[in-house]
């Protein structure tokens, strides 16, 4: 699949913004490539914002909203309400349970929008395969 447009996930959003984090480098170096041909999914600004702003990061709300905005030169999508329980099924016939489930939603949102996904979460790789989503893992 050639998209023209990529859309990182939280992953690489959560590196890019935390020196602290061990793939810092590699994804922040990335998202300034990706800036001015990408898109974010809704699903991955939110779970972005909880891990920045939660007990493991502890990074005020404003630095990480503004982090955040610096994307979106084009609106972020999200998956249309009509696709959820189809996409649930897919997931469930592909042996996707518990947590993963999100990840599948944000692979969803991107093959639906013809995007390709950026990540650092060789655990989502599965997932993103069973929803036929276009996808890079980064490290």
């Amino acid at each position: 699949m050639a998209t023209s447009l990529v859309a990182p996930d939280s992953s690489v959003l959560i590196a890019g913004f935390a020196p602290e984090h061990p793939f810092h480098a590699a994804a922040a170096t990335r998202l300034r490539k990706a800036r001015t041909k990408g898109q974010l999914i809704a699903h991955t600004m939110a779970e972005t914002y909880s891990v920045l702003t939660g007990q493991a990061y502890g990074h005020p709300p404003d630095d990480v909203l503004g982090y955040l905005t610096q994307f979106l030169d084009r609106p972020a999508i999200g998956l249309s309400t009509s696709s959820y329980f189809k996409v649930l099924g897919k997931l469930a016939d592909g042996g996707i349970l518990g947590g993963a489930i999100y990840d599948g939603l944000i692979a969803a949102t991107a093959a639906q929008a013809d995007l390709q996904l950026l990540s650092l979460d060789r655990r989502a790789a599965r997932t993103y395969a069973t929803l036929n989503a276009d996808y890079e893992i980064l490290i």
